[in-house]
C-alpha cells in the first residue's frame, strides 16, 4: 500500500491514517520510511483530525510545524477546503491553505524545565529561557512544543558537532533528549537544526523557528514581529503578534514510499 509523502523547506514525512494501520506497528514503520519522520492521522473529537509524530528511532515527538503544515496541505488536496484545525499534544492549531504555501497559528514559549533533568546545572536568562554555560560556550534553551537548545552565532559557521554532543546527549541534563539549533543573530537569520529522534540535521525545523524569533525578541536581539528565516531546506516565515505566533512555509508533494504487509498494513 503506497504511503503518501510530502514535504517542507526540506523536512519530509510519510502519512498513514489509522483506520488503515495499527497503531503498534507505527514506530516500526517510522524507521523504514525514507523520510524524516511518519505522521498518524487519528481522529478528533475537538478538530477535523488529530496528529502524532513518529521519528526514526520510533520515538513519538511532542509538536511538529513543518507536520502541521504538510497535513493541512494534504487534506486541502483531498477535501478541497482550505482551512482546517490539528490537533497536536494539548493544543489546536489552526491551519490556512493557499496553493502549497501553508499557514499554522501557534503558542508562546512554555516552561522548559519539564525537559530539563535534576542533575542539570542552568541560570534563568530571561522568563521561559535557560541558559546553559558548555566549554565556555552559552547555549540557550526554550520550549516552543518542543524543546530547542540554541547556540547563538554572527555568522553560520561549520561546527564540529562533537564538541556539543555530550551536553545534547546527556540524558541527565535532558532526559528526553533535545532539539539543537544554532541561529545567527542578525538578518538575514540563518537556522540549522540537528533534530532528536533523527539524530541528523534536517533541512528545517518549523518548532525551531517558531523558537528562534522568540528568543531573539526576548534576548533584545531583534525588535520586529515578523521574520524569515534560512534554512538548508528553504525559508519560514514567522510572525508574531500577541499571545499568538503563526508559522508559514511551502510543501511539496514528495514521491509516495510503498510498504511491505509485514510493515503493519
Amino acid at each position: 500500500m503506497p504511503v503518501p509523502a510530502y514535504s517542507c523547506q526540506g523536512n519530509s514525512f510519510g502519512l498513514v491514517a489509522e483506520e488503515d494501520i495499527a497503531a503498534l506497528a507505527v514506530p516500526s514503520i517510522a524507521r523504514q520510511v525514507k523520510s524524516d519522520g511518519l505522521l498518524l492521522l487519528e481522529k478528533s473529537n475537538r478538530a477535523d483530525v488529530r496528529v502524532r509524530l513518529f521519528e526514526k528511532d520510533g520515538t513519538e515527538s511532542d509538536l511538529c510545524g513543518n507536520g502541521i503544515l504538510c497535513v493541512a496541505y494534504h487534506l486541502a488536496r483531498a477535501h478541497r477546503s482550505r482551512s482546517w484545525a490539528i490537533e497536536m499534544g494539548s493544543k489546536i492549531h489552526r491551519a490556512t491553505v493557499h496553493r502549497n504555501r501553508v499557514t499554522a497559528g501557534f503558542g508562546r514559549l512554555e516552561d522548559p524545565a519539564r525537559f530539563v533533568g535534576p542533575a542539570a546545572s542552568y541560570a534563568q536568562s530571561r522568563e521561559q529561557v535557560l541558559r546553559f554555560t558548555h566549554h565556555h560556550h552559552t547555549l540557550y534553551f526554550v520550549n516552543s512544543g518542543e524543546p530547542h537548545l540554541f547556540l547563538l552565532v554572527r555568522d553560520m559557521p561549520q561546527l564540529d558537532l562533537r564538541e556539543y554532543e555530550g551536553i545534547v546527549t546527556d540524558a541527565r541534563i535532558f532526559p528526553r533528549g533535545t532539539n539543537f539549533s544554532i541561529l545567527t543573530t542578525r538578518a538575514p537569520f540563518r537556522i540549522r537544526t540537528f533534530e532528536r529522534g533523527l539524530n541528523a540535521f534536517t533541512g528545517s525545523c518549523g518548532t525551531g523557528s517558531i523558537a528562534a524569533a522568540q528568543l531573539l525578541i526576548l534576548l533584545g536581539d531583534a525588535d520586529r514581529r515578523a521574520f524569515s528565516f534560512v534554512s538548508d531546506g528553504g525559508v519560514h516565515e514567522v510572525t508574531l503578534d500577541g499571545d499568538h505566533v503563526c508559522l508559514s512555509g511551502r510543501v511539496r508533494i514528495e514521491r509516495p514510499y510503498v510498504l511491505s504487509p509485514a510493515s503493519g498494513f
